[in-house]
Order: structure tokens, then C-alpha cells, then sequence
């Protein structure tokens, strides 16, 4: 199942392989290409707008393909295609969990809608984007990992895998400060425990997927906390001088 939902999305988004670079690209690869070849020391070049795993694949990116786009969209096909597959595996796990008749076609149609509905196309296709397929890819293995770990006889492995999953995400974009409230909830819908006997046996993953916003202190996310020469950074909030209510409307007329 995991070759033909592979197949179907190399179908999909081969096309995109011939795009250029647009918008954000031209700005952060094209115009800025020496901030990606001098990439060192770490704790200044890898804040890419808050992202520094999104900024690692592109220092990757530009180290085999210089400025040619082919290259950076071949990546944003990969790892599409490894976010499709990481969501399978969450999927089936649940469906399997809940005994639902069908649980492996179940994780593929899920995984293959998912993967080519035409929302996903901003992603797949507009290289910068890739900051939310790696976010995908982190938040669908740290609910793999978090289901796995409720196995009876679950290794120690996967509740260790499950913040750091959550850590790659949040470090690929800061909008997956989500994801451990989405994991408390998940966990509490598919285990069917009450919320006392869930934080009891899984409360250290929780804690430790919780533990991970401290990592958007230092990158500058958390408004006021972090001031640069134009002032307190947020997520993306200050741009235009949107306001976070007008930033969530704008959400909305979006979908």
C-alpha cells in the first residue's frame, strides 16, 4: 500500500520538479544564497525566520543544486511523500487500536486524500512551503510513536521518539506548538482513558511533548520575549501590523 500511495503522488507532484522558484524563494535562496553557503556559527545562521530545521534542508538543497530549483522541488516531493507515509502509519495505528474493520485501507485512503487534495498544493510545490511538510512529517511520527508506546510491552524507545518528533516539528515551524495539546487529546480519544489514569501512564511523554515550546523561547517565537532592533518577534503577527484577531479571521475566510 505504502509503494502505490508512493506512486500516486509521484504522479501528482512530478510536475512540480519543472516549477521555479517564486515569491519567498527568490528572497530567502536566490537573493540571499551567501547566508546559505556560511551557515556557521549555528546559533546565528540557523534562524531562518524561526525554522532552523527548514533552513537546514535548504543549506542541504543549495550544497547539490546551487540555484537551480529542480533540485529544491525534488526535495518537497520527498519529503511530501514521507509525510503521506508517516500519516499512513498514524492512521492505521488508530484504526487498528480501535478495531475498525479494514484498518490498513482505511490508513491508505486517508494517507492518499490527504496527500493529493489540491490544498496540498502551496506545500508540495513552493519550496519555502516545505517548513509545513516538515512540521506534517514531525506531528504524524510523534502520533505514530505516541500510539505505539500504548502497545502492551512497548519498548522505552517510543515514548523517547515521541517529543523528539515533536521537537522536529517544532523546529521546522513554530505553528506546531499545537501538537502536544493535539496528542493529549488523541491519546485521551483512541486509549479511552479517564484524563487522571492517561496523565498517570503517559504523563512523562506528555510532559516532554509540553517541554518542547521552551524551544521557541530562544528562536524568538513567543511575542515579548525576545526583542530584536525592530522590536518583539511573534509568529509572524507583526507583519503589516496584523493583529491576532484579524489574523484569525483572516484564517477563516482562507478555508
Amino acid at each position: 500500500m505504502l509503494a502505490v500511495l508512493g506512486l500516486a503522488n509521484v504522479l501528482a507532484w512530478s510536475n512540480a520538479l519543472d516549477g521555479a522558484f517564486v515569491l519567498d524563494d527568490v528572497v530567502h535562496i536566490v537573493e540571499d544564497q551567501k547566508r546559505l553557503v556560511e551557515w556557521w556559527p549555528l546559533s546565528e545562521s540557523l534562524r531562518f525566520e524561526q525554522r532552523p530545521m527548514t533552513f537546514l534542508t535548504l543549506v542541504a538543497d543549495h550544497a547539490r543544486s546551487v540555484a537551480d530549483p529542480r533540485g529544491y522541488h525534488l526535495t518537497n516531493v520527498v519529503l511530501h511523500l514521507l509525510a503521506a507515509a508517516a500519516l499512513f502509519l498514524a492512521m492505521r495505528e488508530i484504526a487498528r487500536r480501535l478495531e475498525a474493520p479494514g484498518a490498513d485501507w482505511i490508513a491508505f485512503a486517508t494517507a492518499l486524500l490527504w496527500s493529493l487534495h489540491p490544498l496540498q498544493t502551496a506545500a508540495a510545490t513552493y519550496v519555502i512551503q516545505r517548513a509545513e511538510i516538515l512540521l506534517a512529517i514531525g506531528g504524524f511520527t510523534a502520533a505514530w510513536c505516541l500510539l505505539r508506546s500504548m502497545r502492551e510491552g512497548a519498548g522505552l524507545a517510543w515514548r523517547i521518539a515521541t517529543p523528539i518528533a515533536v521537537a522536529f516539528a517544532m523546529l521546522s515551524k513554530p505553528t506546531a506548538l499545537v501538537l502536544p495539546p493535539i496528542l493529549i487529546a488523541l491519546d485521551w480519544m483512541v486509549s479511552g482513558d479517564r484524563l487522571g489514569d492517561l496523565l498517570r501512564r503517559r504523563g512523562l511523554v506528555h510532559a516532554a511533548n509540553v517541554a518542547t515550546w521552551l524551544l521557541l523561547i530562544p528562536l524568538g517565537v513567543l511575542p515579548g520575549l525576545v526583542e530584536t532592533s525592530d522590536g518583539p518577534t511573534g509568529v509572524g503577527l507583526g507583519v503589516a501590523g496584523t493583529t491576532p484577531w484579524e489574523y484569525a479571521r483572516m484564517q477563516v475566510a482562507a478555508v
